[in-house]
């Protein structure tokens, strides 16, 4: 890979480039197998750092859920040196309500501050929900001025809506055992999930949770925050599952 890029790199000078960047979404999903001998991520990011060693200047930006960056540091030891972190979270709210009404400021749609106020509350501020709730709300209905009443009387099907696009096909892909998990998971109702209580919740023994843990990670439902303290990877992942199997 390393021999194929610094090729290709004489190609990209000579038509004046001076530099190439490699933009990468849902780049969790690409994680070495050791048992399969499967190492591209580490090949990939092996071979960046040795051209960008001979100063040939390739760049990568990766972007993807939490457990990316422990991908990288597993691929190769020190990689993370390689790349500035920056944490995509929720919206303060200001700039939440922000994204919601500056674009519609080039459009004939107007939402009420009572709407925009409630958006962004359900959503939980995250950008994708609240471009989701912002798309149902215009493509269902028909008044140009939309007030808070009028989405209410829509909030019902945006969440079911949302739940088969966004949720159901990430549960379907669970087995029975990883869903019961993911319940007692979400009953422990904190950000921050301590090891030793998703065993008293799940009543999993210690070596067989270890594994059902890893496979929810690699299926992107969890990470891995902090030795012994796990997370949720899916905003508002906690409300669906409570709603739906609590």
């Amino acid at each position: 890979m390393e021999d194929y890029l610094s090729n290709n790199w004489t190609l990209f000078k000579k038509n004046g480039y001076q530099g190439v960047v490699f933009l990468f979404d849902e780049f969790h999903q690409i994680s070495d197998n050791s048992n399969m001998k499967f190492y591209v991520l580490e090949d990939f990011i092996g071979a960046i750092n040795e051209l960008q060693k001979n100063e040939i200047p390739y760049y990568l930006v990766l972007a993807g859920l939490p457990q990316l960056s422990l991908n990288v540091k597993k691929a190769r030891s020190y990689s993370e040196r390689m790349f500035r972190t920056i944490m995509l979270d929720n919206l303060p709210t200001n700039d939440a309500a922000l994204a919601i009404s500056k674009p519609l400021k080039d459009s004939q749609h107007i939402f009420t501050k009572e709407l925009i106020d409630a958006i962004v509350c359900d959503t939980g501020r995250y950008p994708y929900f609240i471009q989701f709730y912002c798309r149902e709300i215009i493509d269902n209905v028909s008044k140009k001025r939309v007030e808070l009443k009028d989405y209410q009387l829509l909030r019902p099907i945006i969440v079911k809506q949302l739940e088969i696009s966004f949720f159901d096909p990430r549960i379907d892909n669970l087995t029975m055992t990883e869903r019961k998990l993911l319940v007692s998971m979400a009953k422990i109702n904190e950000n921050d999930m301590m090891f030793k209580d998703i065993i008293a919740r799940s009543n999993i023994n210690r070596n067989s949770l270890s594994r059902y843990l890893e496979r929810l990670e690699k299926k992107g439902l969890i990470y891995n925050h902090k030795y012994g303290t796990y997370r949720f990877s899916l905003p508002m992942l906690r409300d669906f599952v409570m709603n739906r199997y609590g």
